[in-house]
């Protein structure tokens, strides 16, 4: 069996990760489809003049299979604040991905080279190729010890109107074969998930979740007209899995978003100021089907 990474590009929040296992470990040509909802409490905005608070409900629906991974995301924020000259920065969040995975390279019966590139579009009300794209390309080896453990290293680069950014990757695969019972997973950056399969119905995880997306705001933004808005954020989840049988399964658990920063740039790519917030508690339910 030949190992497949993916650097994750939305996140999600779970959003993101949600289908972690068909993303990182490729276990057959199954085509695969799901869906998946997850809200975060209300976090406080960091050193906000007005003391402004926001709810986040993400939903996502996606499919694919070994080589190609698409999915749509809508992020609705639910701003609130006492001061009455409060303007509201952006209310939902939309977000389209198409995530392209060649066969791996083998250099040896131990080496291999793993590539790819997720094109996304983000944007708040009008999509546009040529101005809402986020390219995220990724180059890396991984070497086997055996066919239950194998490390990876690589890098991945987000290209965008706004805001560059290079990143490595790296981990440590844990087993192969995540229907096993026992132990599975990876470990490392950007992706790291685990879980421990109890029986074929039960198993439990845990992922750390890393978010980097570009939005474009709307004409009218009140923080950047035709501006833009990178989201990154970082968090974690803990959660249960029933699987119904080998096609179908729900994932559901609690989750946690510790460290979310949105930062505003005007439509030249100029920076224009920060939104933080404080750790934000939620849940999260995803279910997916392999034909």
């Amino acid at each position: 069996m030949k190992l497949k990474i993916l650097s994750i590009v939305s996140i999600l929040a779970i959003s993101s990760m949600a289908h972690a296992d068909s993303i990182l470990f490729t276990q057959s040509d199954n085509f695969y489809a799901g869906a998946n909802v997850s809200y975060d409490g209300e976090a406080d905005i960091k050193n906000d003049e007005y003391n402004a608070k926001a709810k986040f409900t993400n939903f996502r629906v996606y499919l694919g299979n070994p080589n190609i991974h698409i999915q749509y995301k809508r992020t609705n924020v639910d701003f609130s604040s006492n001061e009455p000259n409060y303007k509201t920065p952006f209310e939902h969040l939309n977000y389209v991905s198409f995530d392209f995975r060649g066969d791996n390279l083998p250099l040896s019966s131990t080496m291999d080279i793993f590539y790819g590139v997720n094109l996304g579009f983000g944007f708040e009300s009008d999509f546009n190729l040529t101005e809402n794209y986020n390219i995220n390309p990724r180059l890396g080896m991984s070497y086997k010890f055996n066919n239950n453990y194998a490390f990876y290293l690589g890098a991945t680069a987000f290209i965008n109107e706004a805001e560059n950014d290079f990143l490595p990757i790296i981990g440590f695969q844990v087993f192969d074969n995540v229907r096993d019972e026992g132990f599975s997973g990876s470990v490392g950056y950007p992706l790291t998930k685990l879980n421990y399969r109890f029986n074929k119905n039960f198993s439990v995880n845990t992922t750390l979740l890393v978010n980097k997306e570009l939005y474009q705001l709307k004409d009218n933004s009140s923080l950047a007209r035709e501006g833009y808005l990178y989201d990154e954020s970082v968090g974690a989840s803990l959660g249960v899995t029933y699987n119904f049988d080998n096609h179908s399964s729900v994932n559901f658990g609690i989750r946690s978003i510790f460290d979310r920063k949105f930062t505003a740039y005007d439509s030249s790519g100029n920076k224009k100021g920060d939104l933080e917030f404080d750790p934000s508690y939620g849940f999260y339910l995803d279910f997916d089907a392999k034909f």
